[in-house]
């Protein structure tokens, strides 16, 4: 069983979760605090994430990789916060548009020689995907998902 099959087993009652549980996955974290974190964010419980929420989360968890102008979230509206975080993100190269390159699939990716090393938050239109060192954590596996962009992580 692979840390995804583990945290999909323990969180088996929770739905919409893609998120929390990639992100858990990326940046070595507990599934409790990303959802926590996320919940901050605006997220409600069993309900999607905004990538603005992720990038926030990510920021947050890993300050090192993405250091963003805004130390503090809480010194400004949430929504005013998120914006600016998107903005700083898409300014600063952190997340990569897929748009232009062909219809790059979840297995596509996964075999880019690119690709094959590190940590990747993969994004379709709907859902959030783990990679780690080319190998796809989630249930798309194997399948042929779009991917609209993508974060390296680590």
């Amino acid at each position: 069983m692979n840390a995804y099959e583990e945290l999909r087993k323990a969180n088996d009652d929770k739905r919409a979760d893609c998120a929390v549980i990639a992100l858990a996955l990326l940046t070595d974290s507990d599934y409790s605090k990303v959802e926590a974190l996320l919940a901050d964010f605006g997220r409600k419980k069993n309900c999607g994430t905004g990538l603005s929420m992720i990038m926030a989360a990510l920021a947050e968890l890993k300050p090192d990789k993405f250091p963003l102008m805004e130390a503090d979230p809480y010194s400004k509206p949430l929504e005013s916060y998120l914006f600016d975080v998107y903005h700083e993100f898409l300014n600063e190269g952190y997340l990569e548009r897929v748009v232009g390159r062909g219809r790059l699939t979840v297995n596509r990716i996964a075999k880019l020689r690119e690709y094959e090393k590190g940590k990747y938050l993969l994004l379709t239109r709907n859902h959030a995907i783990a990679m780690i060192d080319g190998e796809v954590l989630d249930w798309t596996k194997g399948r042929r998902n779009v991917v609209k962009s993508i974060i390296k992580v680590g």
